[in-house]
């Protein structure tokens, strides 16, 4: 790796990389967010509500499908906790989505990248989990 490649903040790369799987999915942009996932079988994602899916090619099909549907979201990150180490990193994440119709609801995420030979990181696990609201 040559001085200009060496990443002079990992936690700042990873929190890009992890911003950019948000506004790909926010504008239901496919090309975006084949850009954000590594294309390998080791991919993997769980949508909330869904079976835990395998293979990058997959996965981006999943969003494909997501993509045509009617509806769109917003996302808002909240808690965001990024951990890094080495060439492995994660980031933990409240997504606060706001539907078209003002709707809300909050997903747990948890987004796992890799750093790849290209020098970014790009994602290989993607969990979502819907948060239930506890009284008391």
């Amino acid at each position: 790796m040559d001085d200009d490649e060496t990443p002079q903040n990992p936690a700042q790369d990873v929190s890009d990389a992890n911003l950019l799987y948000y506004n790909a999915f926010e504008r239901q942009d496919l090309e975006l967010m084949s850009q954000v996932w590594e294309h390998s079988e080791r991919a993997t994602c769980t949508h909330p509500g869904w079976p835990t899916i395998h293979g990058s090619h997959t996965i981006l099909e999943s969003y494909a499908s997501i993509f045509r549907g009617p509806q769109s979201l917003q996302v808002i990150l909240t808690n965001e906790h990024i951990m890094v180490e080495g060439d492995f990193a994660y980031v933990s994440v409240d997504e606060n989505l706001v539907d078209q119709d003002g709707n809300a609801s909050a997903t747990a995420g948890l987004n796992v990248f890799v750093l790849g030979e290209d020098h970014r990181w790009h994602m290989i696990v993607h969990h979502g989990s819907p948060i239930v609201r506890r009284e008391g």
